[in-house]
């Protein structure tokens, strides 16, 4: 799919706008995590800079954070970068030389080339195979052959790879190539991040680069909830604790007494523990009497529990002889009918095996039974005449069969490719009498040749003036874009003459923690510094809705041209997802 964006500033950067796409479909799909940009910078490689750096601020974070890097270089160029943060570090090569890119580009076309005859030299191919002729002459002296082989695909393959044109670079292909890059920083100090590009070799031309550093961080929504609820209990908890030691102090002052409830309850204890040992007392006098009182009549009920006990027992004695009687009858009838299924079980046991056995045995003797019929049976067959070897032979004769039938099917296929070699070959003999034939009657076998020459030739004049036209249209551009520089510079002179001043660089956005969003499709506004003519005044972010959808907020930045700070205002950007052609 191609993605259109339509914005009233067409040089808004695409990759600003893919990673605001990214930041959306994160936060879409993982509400738990949100991106956060807490600092960007743009910067443009001067003329003749041998060393050139673009850094930007890094916030303390406890948050991961990421640094983005876009350079963009306008021509092929081998630049050594070194990325230089409070937390982390990484530096390599980015490029490659103009000569390295011709020399790359050259070898592509020159390949871009070959395929293309070779695409030609099949499409013959396909149409003329292949052909060879022999020829023997005989003689008084003796005899001599020749022979030739002609292969048209590869004719014409040569033929035009040498008519399509030497692969050049077109005009204004000078490499021009966009570099992208990230380093995790994680949890950080506050500090910068710089990026410092060098030419390797030195001597290169590197002017006119632009580099763009974005600096992002991963909030972790929820892990900042929980600690913003932290802090507000935190927060009461120590109100409340300065409120009640407010109160406590206000209450003495007043004249109350902060150890009044302490007496109050030390002399009430006192009182209930005097209670209390004074009722134990008496509890304890009155069990005394009660226990005197108690044991004489238990002594009494003693005696007369054993007199009844030991009368009870002698009524009792010829009851428990019986049952006892009765006891030993049972567990000997019992004991005689245990021994009893015990030998009904083995009997059961024996009459099983024994079946068993028995069956095994009628099995053996059916089995040898058998054995003998069929020997019995196969001897007689055997003396019949019968074959035993037929089956072995009919599966033979099926295989020759099979191969037979394969050989024919295989000597067919022969024939076939012999009579179709024969007709290629009485198609190409047709071919070039027909060929022969049209050249005898005037016709010219180069005309499409020298048709193709000619619109190449046209191609090429025409590529010359469309060149043309562009250095004429490149110059005016520069004078014009030299003039408006050197008439603003003009301006800005005499204003300063005039008493104006410079405005001051806007100072680093402080860092903010967006608070829990109103309603689902809110967007974040981070907060800006505003010039208002004289200072440069704060406005703290906020919560915008969408203007409609399929829109995305693309925040404010700052530029520095021709030593002049330009800033761009924030905007709303309508995004259209249009389908392939």
């Amino acid at each position: 799919m191609r993605l259109q964006i339509f914005s009233p500033l067409n040089r808004v950067p695409a990759h600003r706008l893919a990673m605001t796409l990214v930041m959306l479909a994160v936060t879409g799909c993982a509400p738990q995590l949100q991106t956060q940009i807490v600092g960007h910078a743009t910067a443009i490689v001067g003329p003749r800079a041998a060393l050139f750096a673009a850094q930007v601020a890094v916030p303390e974070s406890h948050s991961a954070q990421v640094l983005r890097y876009v350079v963009a270089l306008p021509r092929a160029v081998q630049l050594d970068y070194q990325v230089t943060c409070p937390s982390a570090e990484r530096k390599g090569t980015m490029g490659e030389t103009l000569a390295t890119y011709r020399t790359r580009r050259l070898a592509e076309l020159e390949r871009a080339r070959q395929q293309q005859a070779e695409a030609i030299g099949s499409l013959v191919g396909a149409i003329a195979r292949p052909a060879r002729a022999a020829v023997t002459v005989a003689g008084p002296a003796g005899s001599a052959s020749v022979g030739g082989a002609i292969n048209p695909g590869a004719a014409a393959a040569m033929a035009a790879h040498q008519a399509l044109p030497i692969p050049e670079l077109p005009p204004g292909d000078t490499g021009a190539n966009v570099v992208r890059g990230s380093v995790e920083l994680g949890a950080s100090a506050a500090g910068r991040c710089v990026l410092t590009l060098a030419p390797e070799p030195p001597g290169q031309d590197a002017s006119g680069a632009s580099v763009q550093l974005e600096l992002m961080r991963l909030i972790d929504v929820e892990a900042e909830e929980r600690g913003r609820r932290a802090a507000l209990e935190a927060a009461a908890d120590r109100r409340g604790r300065e409120l009640r030691l407010w109160l406590l102090g206000s209450l003495q002052r007043a004249g109350a007494d902060p150890l009044a409830r302490q007496r109050a309850q030390a002399s009430a204890q006192a009182r209930a523990d005097d209670e209390t040992r004074r009722r134990a007392a008496a509890a304890e006098a009155e069990g005394r009497r009660r226990a005197t009182v108690a044991s004489a009549a238990e002594r009494e009920r003693l005696q007369r529990e054993q007199q009844a006990t030991a009368e009870r027992d002698r009524r009792e004695a010829p009851e428990r002889a019986r049952r006892a009687a009765a006891e030993r009858e049972r567990a000997a009838r019992q004991e005689v009918e245990r021994r009893a299924q015990l030998a009904r079980q083995a009997e059961v046991q024996g009459q099983a095996e024994r079946e068993s056995a028995a069956c095994r045995a009628r099995a053996w003797q059916a089995r040898q039974a058998a054995f003998q019929l069929r020997w019995r049976l196969l001897l007689r067959l055997h003396g019949l005449g019968a074959d035993p070897g037929l089956r072995q032979r009919l599966e033979a004769e099926r295989l020759a069969a099979r191969q037979e039938q394969q050989r024919r099917l295989y000597e067919m296929r022969a024939r076939r490719e012999v009579d179709a070699e024969a007709a290629r070959r009485t198609a190409i003999s047709l071919r070039f009498a027909l060929l022969a034939r049209l050249r005898g009657l005037g016709a010219d076998p180069d005309d499409r040749r020298h048709r193709d020459e000619a619109m190449f030739v046209e191609m090429d004049a025409e590529a010359r003036r469309l060149e043309l036209a562009r250095v004429d249209a490149a110059a005016r551009v520069r004078a014009e874009t030299q003039a408006a520089i050197d008439l603003r510079v003009v301006e800005k002179l005499r204003l300063r003459q005039l008493g104006a001043v410079d405005r001051p660089t806007c100072p680093a956005p402080p860092a903010e923690t967006p608070p829990p969003a109103p309603f689902a499709s809110a967007t974040w506004i981070s907060g800006r510094y505003d010039w208002n003519g004289l200072a440069w005044i704060w406005r703290a972010g906020h919560y915008e809705r969408p203007p409609e959808a399929g829109t995305v907020w693309v925040p404010p930045a700052q530029f520095a041209i021709s030593g002049t700070l330009v800033v761009r205002p924030g905007r709303w950007v309508r995004i259209t997802i249009v389908p392939p052609h």
